[in-house]
């Protein structure tokens, strides 16, 4: 009893310090993206493959140099294929979110992006068989909805901008089911820091093409140029934006492994709420009644949720003690 109760607790502890983690380094990577936006540094592609090539630098010396952790080799062909799978998810779901930005409004490219839980929840079940509780899907729509509401102005539709948001938001779910099996699989399980190795080194060879097609790299290196010409900190904030990146990549990945797949998409969208908030004190940008009312609705929604999780976390009635979030989805 004492035994599994110091479990859960453990287990919540470390799930709220790896959401805290994954917070702070995706709001602090949304204030020196905008800071390089301001720069004229509108390259996507590009900044991908180098927070790939960064993440993979960083995190060898976590386990090369420093040894945070044992470096774990790539047991089989079955688990490169998934590791493959989970990189091909990664890099392009970023590219192709931005690149349907050319064709629709941000809004809408929110609102389809506000459904990826749904759409993990698609691949958990065909990939895992794993079916949630009614009660957890309901307060997972009342979520999406929310983002959803808050995300709608006018938005203008086209058919190739929404084919890419969508396209994106399955390789999300996708990205995120691949990475809680690789990480809970008795047969291929790797630690969090070697998944991460390993999927950044695949993710920017995978990228380095989508660079010579979306961003051109004579376009790159004179926009490099010109921004690093026009301002002086340039170099420093692109800097600290790469080990952001590299850090959040990292807390995204220990979030899974935490509370698994389907619960950290949720809270992917309560960081939307969160990222709107350090907009308006930071940015000074205005939010619409619209807007207020569908991240109400999204918050009442995360609510929801937690309390299933808080019920189904709490011990049974033949007193057998279960870890709230300690195991995450299976």
């Amino acid at each position: 009893g004492a035994g599994g109760r110091r479990e859960g607790q453990t287990g919540l502890s470390a799930a709220v310090a790896a959401v805290a983690f994954w917070y702070t380094t995706n709001i602090c990577l949304l204030l020196t993206n905008r800071a390089l936006l301001m720069a004229s540094f509108r390259k996507p592609a590009f900044l991908t493959l180098l927070h790939m090539l960064t993440t993979c630098a960083m995190m060898n010396l976590f386990v090369y140099v420093l040894r945070l952790t044992e470096p774990e080799p790539i047991k089989s062909r079955r688990q490169l294929f998934k590791i493959l799978v989970l990189s091909f998810t990664f890099g392009p779901s970023i590219v192709l979110g931005v690149s349907s930005l050319k064709f629709i409004p941000v809004n809408l490219e929110e609102a389809i992006a506000s459904t990826t839980p749904l759409a993990t929840a698609l691949f958990l079940y065909l990939l895992t068989g794993k079916v949630e509780s009614t009660s957890k899907y309901a307060s997972m729509v009342v979520v999406v909805a929310g983002i959803a509401v808050a995300s709608q102005g006018e938005p203008a539709w086209h058919t190739l901008g929404v084919s890419l948001a969508v396209l994106s938001t399955l390789s999300r779910g996708l990205k995120s089911v691949m990475q809680q099996i690789l990480m809970s699989n008795d047969e291929e399980k790797l630690k969090p820091m070697n998944l991460v190795r390993w999927m950044a080194l695949f993710a920017a060879i995978m990228v380095l093409p989508v660079v010579s097609l979306v961003d051109g790299w004579g376009d790159v290196f004179a926009r490099l140029r010109a921004a690093r010409e026009g301002d002086s900190g340039f170099v420093k904030m692109l800097s600290i934006n790469l080990c952001l990146a590299a850090a959040q990549n990292l807390a995204n990945f220990l979030v899974t492994k935490c509370v698994g797949a389907l619960t950290c998409q949720v809270l992917g969208n309560a960081k939307n709420i969160l990222g709107a908030a350090v907009s308006v004190v930071v940015f000074s940008t205005t939010l619409t009644a619209t807007s207020v009312l569908g991240y109400s609705i999204t918050a009442v929604g995360i609510i929801l949720y937690c309390g299933v999780l808080y019920q189904q976390g709490k011990p049974k009635q033949t007193g057998v003690k279960q870890p709230l979030l300690g195991k995450g989805e299976p």
